[in-house]
């Protein structure tokens, strides 16, 4: 399977954060199913996934909804002519999640989060976006070095 668990939890997370966004309430495995069924991915993702990678996007879905208002004031300053009122769903939920992996996860490769983040938004958002939220994390990166 090319895709790692560590991403599938992420995807998951994303979108299980976005449907909140829209009223949504599903679980870690119905998200799996609604997304990967009928797939040849679905089998080795529900025999592999774990209670790890399942609380993995709890964290991250419960960690944003936490500091949702500290991680949008902050996302705020990186958007530009944007603003988290402004910016495409999709495309806030995933810098969400990324900012609050940056921030509260010091143990998570900056790296792989952006990385994660940028290959999130070619997959589910207009795939020249992707260059903007690479930009807006690398400039928040930049930023929390020089801290």
């Amino acid at each position: 399977m090319a895709k790692t668990m560590r991403h599938v939890s992420r995807e998951i997370a994303m979108k299980i954060a976005f449907a909140r966004l829209l009223g949504g309430n599903a679980t870690y495995d119905e998200t799996v199913d609604i997304s990967y069924a009928g797939t040849e991915n679905f089998d080795k993702i529900m025999q592999r996934r774990s209670d790890a990678d399942i609380a993995f996007a709890q964290t991250l879905i419960d960690g944003v909804e936490a500091h949702i208002e500290e991680i949008d004031e902050q996302l705020n300053d990186y958007l530009n002519e944007w603003s988290t009122n402004t910016i495409s769903k999709i495309e806030l939920t995933i810098l969400r999640i990324a900012l609050f992996e940056l921030i509260y996860t010091p143990d998570v490769p900056q790296g792989a989060v952006v990385d994660e983040a940028v290959e999130l938004t070619k997959q589910y958002s207009d795939e020249k976006k992707y260059s903007y939220v690479n930009a807006v994390l690398s400039a928040f990166i930049k930023d929390m070095k020089n801290r």
